[in-house]
């Protein structure tokens, strides 16, 4: 699946209401996910703090996939912090999906490995 079609996907979903929107190649801004902090919740299990920040000059929807299926794990929020659960020492894909008030949409993508809480 082309980034274009999963970003369709992820940020055109119906809960939003965008059917029509503009392409993610004519998007005028760009996404770009990171990981804030990661703190053990017991010896399996790891909670992360994520965010996002763009180049977009106004304001901007999220939409989070939180396991790389390219659909959304998270309705769509003008917060670009999100905080999931992971096991520990997993390498994780984290993509984002983001849309300003002109309907241009960007995507972002973070790949990343849990801190270790044994």
């Amino acid at each position: 699946m082309s980034k274009r079609a999963w970003v369709a996907g992820l940020v055109g979903v119906a809960a939003l209401g965008l059917a029509g929107v503009v392409p993610a190649a004519a998007a005028g801004f760009t996404v770009t996910p990171s990981v804030v902090s990661q703190t053990c919740l017991n010896r399996d299990t790891v909670q992360v703090t994520l965010t996002a920040t763009t180049t977009s000059s106004s304001p901007v929807k999220y939409v989070w996939d939180f396991n790389n299926d390219r659909k959304a794990d998270t309705a769509p929020s003008s917060n670009p912090t999100v905080t999931t659960v992971f096991g520990d020492e997993e390498r994780h894909t984290v993509n984002v999906g983001a849309q300003n008030q002109q309907r241009e949409r960007a995507f972002g993508s973070i790949t990343f490995q849990t801190i270790r809480c044994s």
